[in-house]
């Protein structure tokens, strides 16, 4: 589909009432959970930096109505134009790059592709408004991750791909499978850390932009959906349909990053599924912990012991009892996330609960579930 001038006016106009009201969703969920302070963040590649070759490039998290409507809420940008492959991804978070540092990386990148791209979307605002998101916050990607009440909105898994098709030979072009298996190997590293440093982030990992809507990405999201399969506090975010080719004020543009409509329906999918999830993964990730923790506690007294059944009676009932009033107060169904635990604990006891008792494990859960 080409986009002229009409159609992304109705898109756009369309695109924002719907940011608006879901905003709204958001934050009266957090009032309602009694949730003072919140931390966000858009970690990743050019598309969580909120850069566009077609059209007004902005922040990604200051693209959302939520970023002018709430105190409550603090917004962080670990994000890069260039240079965003996963292992450097890996390497900003393992060496703690602070929030000004990787900030002023992206302003130079932006400065880089000033000349090169986007002097027609150019004005004042531009780095104004990167500078405002960079000097709000001063704190580490790792030590971000280490705040109560933290979300992470990941968009990734497209650097080394992009860099075979752009600096690449004919040879390199034709592997771009096997590059992007290279950054889902390295985003797994990556996620796995978080995890590991903090079991309670919730991570929002964001689908590939759907180019002209031809579903030619379908196998790479399916690859990345399996990623939340394996690590329990990932959440899949579908991305949005990118018509790459622009027809506005009288000049073509191909561009596979987002426009602002298409920005904004990212935005709001996201908002949608942390709006499903976020009292959900509470649960799943706290009793997913406390489980895992108990199971090492045992194996530190006795390689071959399984743990006592009682004491992981004590668990579920005491993080179903924490949790629950969150699920009455946004009239939500706790069986979700005893699904997600019951399915994730099934997939994962010899690795993670190897020294919890299985099936009374798997019982206890059912039970649950049937009295909730």
């Amino acid at each position: 589909m080409i986009i002229n001038k009409k159609n992304y006016e109705q898109k756009l106009e369309e695109k924002t009432i719907e940011n608006e009201i879901i905003s709204e969703e958001f934050l009266t969920m957090l009032e309602k959970l009694g949730i003072e302070k919140l931390n966000i963040a858009s970690v990743g590649n050019s598309i969580s930096a909120g850069y566009s070759k077609c059209d007004k490039i902005m922040p990604f998290l200051m693209r959302s109505a939520l970023y002018n409507q709430s105190d409550n809420i603090n917004y962080y940008s670990y994000a890069r134009v260039r240079r965003n492959e996963e292992i450097n991804v890996l390497r900003w978070y393992n060496r703690n790059i602070s929030h000004p540092e990787i900030n002023a990386l992206n302003i130079d990148d932006l400065v880089v592709k000033k000349h090169a791209y986007v002097q027609k979307y150019w004005n004042g605002s531009t780095i104004k408004n990167y500078e405002e998101l960079a000097n709000a916050k001063k704190d580490g990607l790792r030590d971000f991750n280490l705040m109560d009440n933290s979300i992470i909105i990941y968009n990734g898994l497209t650097g080394a791909v992009t860099n075979a098709i752009r600096r690449g030979t004919v040879k390199d072009k034709l592997k771009f499978w096997k590059n992007f298996r290279k950054d889902i190997i390295d985003c797994k590293l990556l996620f796995s850390q978080i995890y590991l440093d903090n079991p309670h982030t919730q991570v929002y990992i964001c689908g590939l932009p759907n180019i002209a809507g031809t579903r030619l990405i379908n196998c790479f999201d399916n690859i990345i959906k399996e990623l939340t399969n394996e690590i329990p506090n990932l959440v899949y975010s579908p991305g949005t349909i990118r018509n790459s080719l622009f027809y506005l004020d009288e000049q073509k543009e191909f561009d596979v990053h987002y426009s602002r409509p298409e920005y904004l329906e990212a935005l709001n999918n996201v908002t949608e599924k942390m709006l499903e999830n976020y009292v959900t993964k509470k649960l799943t990730n706290s009793l997913i912990e406390q489980m895992r923790e108990y199971s090492l506690a045992v194996e530190e007294e006795s390689t071959i012991a399984v743990g006592n059944e009682e004491e992981i009676k004590k668990i579920v009932d005491l993080e179903i009892e924490k949790h629950s009033d969150q699920f009455a107060v946004v009239d939500q169904d706790i069986n979700n996330s005893i699904d997600d635990v019951m399915r994730y604990y099934q997939n994962n006891h010899l690795s993670t609960f190897s020294c919890t008792p299985k099936e009374k494990v798997l019982k206890k859960l059912y039970n649950t579930k049937k009295m909730s």
